[in-house]
């Protein structure tokens, strides 16, 4: 992808939802959007707003565009809802290409 904010970056996308990013041959970040895979300490796609609570601090970004946006360490991700029902729709950890 030429129009990525960082410039030019490659893509490996997987079956089950996992999708790494490249740039200049080496690997930069990652976005998951499909449930199976899970962080170390069990976070991933569908994991309620209250596990992702009790496994890591959780900071809400209010300025996001691209929906209700969090962080979590050094994982970040997007939740179905802002309040205790939200559930973890997709998580990503170093550079992305999101076009805000």
């Amino acid at each position: 992808n030429e129009e990525c904010g960082q410039g030019p970056v490659q893509f490996a996308q997987y079956g089950n939802g996992l999708q790494l990013l490249f740039q200049d041959g080496e690997f930069k970040g990652w976005f998951l959007d499909e449930a199976g895979l899970t962080t170390a300490d069990g976070i991933g796609v569908g994991t309620t707003r209250a596990d992702l609570n009790a496994a890591r601090p959780v900071e809400i970004d209010p300025q996001s565009s691209l929906g209700i946006e969090f962080t979590a360490g050094d994982v970040s991700g997007f939740l179905t809802a802002a309040d205790g029902s939200g559930t973890v729709e997709s998580l990503y950890a170093g550079d992305t290409c999101f076009f805000r």
